[in-house]
Parts: C-alpha cells; structure tokens; sequence
C-alpha cells in the first residue's frame, strides 16, 4: 500500500512538471538548468536521509516526516509562475523526495527479508500506483488546469503516511551501527570501487547520460505534436500497466537467466524502441514504445536494485543501492541536463532519441564486454 501511494503521488507530478514549467514561459535550456540544479541538492539529500534512515531507532518517523514537508513545498511549487520561484522550490521538493526511493527499497528489502517473497513483487503495487494516478492527472490537468497535480501528489503523501503505521515491526539500526555510524561518503566511495558493482555503476552511467534527454523533454516533444494532457497521461500510464505483469517476472527471470542476461534484454528493447520513433516519428508511436518499454524498465529497475543487493554485504546493501539508483543517475542529471536543455533548444528531440538509441546500444557492448570477477561475487549473482 506504501508503494502504491508513495509512486501514485510521483505519477501525479513527474510527468508533467516539465510541462508545467514550459507553459511559465521557460526555456529548454532554464528548464535544464532547474533540473541540475535539484539534481545537485538531491545528492546530497539521499545519502544524508539514508544514513539517517539506517542509524534511526525510528525511521518511518523519518519517511513520514520527509513525506508531508515533500507534499507542502509540491503545493508550493505549483503556485510558482517566475523563473526564481520555480528554481527554488523545485530545489526544496528535490531534497525531501531524494528521502523516498532509496529508503522505499530498504523498507520493501526489510519487510520481505526472510520470506520468498521477491522486490518485483512489492514494486508491482508502486507500477499500479503511477498507472491509475498519471491517468486521473492527465484528466484534471486538461480539465481544469496543470497545478491540480501537485494537490494530489501531496493528498497521497499524507495517505502514504498512514499507511507507514501499519508496519508494525519498526526497521532501525543496529545498537553496533548506532555505536559506530558508518561515514557515509566514505562508505559510497569504497562500495563505488567494488569490482562486483563497478560495471553495473558503469553501465548505469552510460544508460542515465545516453536517456536523459528523452527523460526531461520527451513530454514536451509530445505536446508539441499536439498530444492534449489526457493523451500524455495515457502515454505515461500504459509502461505502468505492462510493469504490473512484467516486475514479479522480472524476479523469475533474473532468477532462471541471471542478471547480466536480463540488462542485457532490456537494453536491446529499448534500443530497438528508441529506433522506431526516430524511424516513425508520432504521438501513437511513442505511447507504443513506451508500452513495450515497460518491459524493459521493469527487467532494469529489478536488476539495479538485486545488483545492488546481491553483489554487497548487508551491511552496505543502503549504500549500494543510493550509489546506483540516487548518485549516479543525479550526477548525471546534475552535470548534463543544461546541456540537453540546450540540445532541445537548438536541434529538437528527435535528436535526442538519437543519443538515447546510442546510449543504450554502447551500454548493451560494455555488459558484453566487461567480465565480472568470479572470486568477487556470490556465485552465480551474475551468471
């Protein structure tokens, strides 16, 4: 119920908020610059609301806290229309949302530690979240007006607050971890350098440089072909309706083919996805790709978060997963999304999905490439 509502709240804001910042009068390359600017505040968030989470006695104390500040400055943000307000409080909602995905995957490995139960199979409840949210968003963004999706996002903040006190059984650190905090950066940086997780970091980084483009404007690029809000919802929607089925596969598949194999098949589909639209470039043929792309998303996210799981010990499995699902796509985002802004600007997107088709296709030749070393990693984690 947690991931149902937490990433229900993101399907009412992320797809949009670009938009919403275009129709204020800014510029790809103003955009661009906002996003790095948040991307910049939110890398040092998520590790500081890590360590805060694993060292808590109470950490969904924590999460509650950093939902309902989230949901006000969301609020806020909406009723921005200059470019100094925009910038500043999208930059507050990034570090308190920089609290939710790392700390989500903690929560959900915690809960299932023990049982057979599997990560896809609780992020299947966070792809059903965004797919009926982004839905009901593209409907009251075209009905009434753009802002109405920050009042929900921060309506089912508070519902996601909730939901938390039904977790009876409270995840906190240890006596030990609380004795001797871990230091933090300290910790990223040696996980970051772990031959078992330093090609999975690489490949991470080859795949957020090459999509972030499409990631930032792809949204606009379907306005400006005349898509109306619902039919940006619907384009949004239909990856989450695939991930329903494809997250708890995805588990069964890394389980059978390994994880090397799966990245491996996801990058090809996106890849070949990527191709179509440049090939045949249209509203429909984006809501296609982004359906059959859900696959892919699914096979990747599960893969990022078991990577990070399994080639780690226990006691840096936090730090590991805000290294590949938080640092490396900000940094990225941080560095790069002026830039892409200035593309956007200057070229168009269809440029754009030519970078993210090249991108995904030198990502797919460095997994072929890079050979895992065999001492260094749980056997058979990688295959």
């Amino acid at each position: 119920m947690y991931f149902l509502l937490f990433m229900g709240g993101w399907g009412a804001v992320l797809p949009f908020i670009n938009l919403f910042m275009a129709r204020q009068g800014l510029s790809g390359t103003q955009i661009g610059g906002i996003i790095a600017a948040g991307a910049f505040f939110s890398l040092f968030a998520a590790s500081f609301w890590t360590q805060l989470h694993v060292d808590s006695e109470n950490p969904l104390a924590i999460l509650a806290f950093t939902l309902i500040v989230s949901g006000l400055v969301t609020l806020l943000l909406g009723l921005q229309t200059a470019f100094l307000g925009i910038a500043i409080f999208y930059c507050l909602r990034m570090i308190f949302t920089a609290a939710h995905v790392t700390t989500g995957d903690l929560l959900a490995l915690y809960v299932i530690s023990g049982t057979q139960v599997c990560y896809g199979t609780i992020r299947f409840w966070g792809s059903l979240g965004w797919a009926i949210v982004v839905l009901i968003t593209g409907w009251m963004n075209q009905k009434y007006s753009i802002r109405h999706g920050f009042f929900l996002y921060a309506a089912l903040n508070l519902a996601a607050v909730f939901t938390l006190i039904a977790i009876r059984e409270k995840p906190g650190g240890s006596a030990q971890a609380r004795r001797n905090p871990l230091q933090y950066f300290k910790a990223i940086q040696d996980v970051s350098g772990l031959a078992p997780l330093l090609g999975i970091n690489v490949l991470q980084l080859i795949i957020s440089v090459g999509n972030l483009g499409i990631v930032n404007f792809e949204t606009l690029y379907l306005n400006n072909l005349g898509a109306a809000e619902v039919l940006i919802g619907i384009s949004c929607m239909v990856s989450s309706v695939v991930e329903l089925p494809a997250m708890p596969l995805a588990d069964r598949l890394i389980r059978k083919y390994g994880i090397r194999q799966m990245l491996l098949l996801a990058l090809m589909i996106n890849s070949i996805m990527r191709g179509l639209v440049l090939l045949l470039p249209g509203i429909w043929m984006i809501i296609v790709t982004r359906a059959v792309g859900g696959i892919a998303y699914s096979l990747l996210t599960v893969a990022i978060v078991e990577s990070a799981n399994r080639l780690s010990d226990r006691r840096h499995s936090g730090t590991a997963l805000v290294v590949l699902a938080v640092i490396v796509p900000t940094v990225t985002s941080m560095l790069f999304s002026p830039l892409f802004g200035l593309l956007y600007d200057v070229f168009n997107t269809r440029f754009l999905y030519l970078v993210s088709l090249s991108g995904y296709l030198i990502a797919a030749f460095w997994l072929l490439w890079w050979k895992q070393p065999a001492s260094s990693t749980p056997e058979s984690c990688l295959k």
